[in-house]
């Protein structure tokens, strides 16, 4: 795996995937940017609801348990000092879909957290402790 990431200004940067996928990131006017983009612990909890997710929706598809849809709030906490790193975070999910079953989605929710979602397991190993939650909606 490799990127490139380029200044474009201020505080603003662009990173670039070898497939030539790009993604934008920028800090908060009280630190110099113009706040025109996540920053990059925004991106960091944004990659791991989406690795979660991912991971959710495929288990539960392995499960002939078929979604709708899927939608999870991450809600984080951080050290409150440098380095601000990611001390909790708390994930709810909302999944619907016919005939769901509540055993299926806690199995997938738990290898997502467990053994699959690489980004929630490397900063779980920071020392972040991680919960979950979930609701099904109708």
């Amino acid at each position: 795996m490799k990127i490139e990431t380029r200044w474009v200004h201020g505080k603003c940067f662009v990173s670039t995937v070898e497939q030539g996928h790009a993604v934008i990131t920028d800090a908060p006017t009280q630190f110099g940017g113009t706040d025109s983009a996540q920053t990059p612990m925004e991106l960091m909890l944004s990659a791991a609801a989406s690795c979660a997710s991912i991971d959710v929706t495929s288990i539960m598809a392995k499960q002939r348990q078929p979604l709708d849809s899927c939608r999870v709030i991450v809600s984080a906490e951080q050290a409150p000092t440098p380095p601000k790193v990611f001390t909790k975070l708390h994930f709810d999910f909302e999944l619907s879909g016919s005939d769901l079953t509540e055993k299926a989605i806690e199995k997938a929710i738990e290898m997502t957290f467990e053994t699959h979602c690489s980004v929630s397991i490397m900063i779980a190993r920071s020392g972040a402790e991680l919960s979950w939650e979930y609701t099904i909606a109708k």
